[in-house]
């Protein structure tokens, strides 16, 4: 099943959706776990 962003946005609250969102960006290859690290801390 595939989620896009705005999707899991519409259905989570945003501090539930951003763990979520750099997940799925995570296994499709597109954010590296520094950039992951990151988000996490400003969230």
């Amino acid at each position: 099943i595939r989620i896009t962003a705005i999707e899991a946005l519409g259905r989570l609250g945003r501090e539930e959706a951003i763990p979520v969102l750099t997940e799925i960006l995570e296994m499709q290859g597109w954010l590296f776990p520094k950039a992951r690290a990151r988000l996490s801390s400003t969230a």
